[in-house]
């Protein structure tokens, strides 16, 4: 029993260590948030695609790696993600294919047309794009993203398994004491 118990143990402290490393990415990603809750490290968003872009492998629920950059070096037919109100006048992120573009004589102000819907175009000011896409996703985790940096994911990821961890090392305490007083 005692073997079985140290396997146990091993498993647990192992289980434990995972979770505190997910832990530290997930305080991370979480300290990295800009003020509209969007994932930033360096120049790099993380943003999570809820539109279908139409003649793309983006998928609805893929996480986009989209780079912050000057808006001069953007370029038909690049995928941008931009500042766009909802129905209910909520900012969201979109992500769409730049059709044309357009600044003014000293390149200070930017006026880009993207795909919308359908055969819509629509028109976005400069100040609302985000960044480019450079063509790295990862696919169909969003749902487990969000979960990871809810507070409720926190707690299930590294909060629980450190609370077993300390469980199973105070019955280990209570049983090694057992053990020793009945071997006396």
């Amino acid at each position: 029993m005692e073997k079985s118990l140290k396997t146990i143990e091993k498993i647990i402290l192992f289980i434990s260590i995972i979770s505190i490393i997910f832990g530290i990415i997930i305080l991370a990603l979480n300290f990295s948030k800009n003020e509209n809750d969007l994932v930033k490290i360096n120049n790099l968003y993380f943003i999570v695609a809820d539109n279908k872009v139409v003649n793309t492998s983006i998928e609805p629920k893929d996480i986009l790696l989209v780079e912050e950059s000057n808006l001069s070096e953007y370029h038909i037919n690049n995928f941008i993600a931009y500042y766009s109100a909802d129905e209910e006048g909520n900012i969201v992120v979109k992500v769409s294919q730049i059709l044309d573009g357009y600044s003014d004589d000293n390149q200070s102000s930017y006026i880009f047309m993207v795909r919308g819907t359908g055969a819509d175009s629509i028109t976005i000011s400069g100040s609302d794009v985000i960044g480019k896409w450079n063509g790295n996703k990862l696919d169909q985790i969003a749902d487990i993203y969000n979960f990871c940096l809810s507070r409720i994911g926190f707690i299930c990821i590294t909060i629980i398994p450190l609370i077993i961890l300390f469980t199973f090392e105070f019955f280990m305490l209570i049983y090694d004491y057992i053990k020793n007083k009945n071997s006396c």
